[in-house]
């Protein structure tokens, strides 16, 4: 569990790797070096969806760079602002105070909030560095189970606060959300 894990880290930066996924070689080098020239907070590069027999690219046409709250706001309207941790890399200090939640699916996205109003800076690069494995089996392609359910709580979370911080989002927001909870 990583309920303890981000005060104990060394280091100042963050990376997350789902287990049966895969990077380029350079990619942690690459993000770094762009968070340094950019001074981002949060560097997020493009990917590919790894199939049996095929790849779908995933990336975004040119590097963007996004402040402040337009991150969260872009979050909604952007398919590159998204909530999965794993193609970024952070500043580690993002994530102090901040815990995935424990027993919870789509725990990236409940803690989504938490890390990116604190980032000033979030640039989005178009290079294709990350590899996510699309399997039969796995939370996001297994049939319906209880578990499920909690990215409905999530989304309500998301909804209620976006309502009240960014109110101008709200429609947005709500049709992102429907998008994701359509998928089951």
């Amino acid at each position: 569990m990583l309920v303890w894990t981000f005060a104990h880290l060394g280091g100042d930066f963050i990376a997350f790797v789902d287990s049966d996924d895969w990077l380029e070689p350079d990619m942690y080098e690459t993000l770094h070096d762009k968070m340094i020239k950019y001074k981002a907070d949060i560097v997020n590069c493009g990917y590919y969806r790894e199939y049996k027999k095929y790849r779908e690219k995933c990336a975004i046409g040119q590097d963007s760079v996004y402040m402040g709250a337009d991150v969260v706001e872009k979050s909604y309207s952007s398919p590159y602002v998204c909530y999965a941790v794993w193609f970024k890399l952070y500043r580690k200090a993002l994530f102090d105070e901040v815990r995935f939640p424990v027993g919870k699916n789509y725990e990236d996205m409940a803690i989504f909030f938490s890390v990116f109003e604190k980032a000033e800076k979030v640039l989005i690069i178009s290079e294709c560095l990350y590899h996510y494995r699309q399997r039969k089996s796995g939370i996001m392609a297994e049939k319906f189970n209880e578990k499920q359910l909690d990215i409905i709580y999530i989304c309500r979370e998301h909804l209620n606060y976006v309502g009240k911080k960014y109110p101008k989002s709200l429609d947005v927001a709500k049709k992102k959300k429907f998008r994701v909870r359509s998928i089951f």
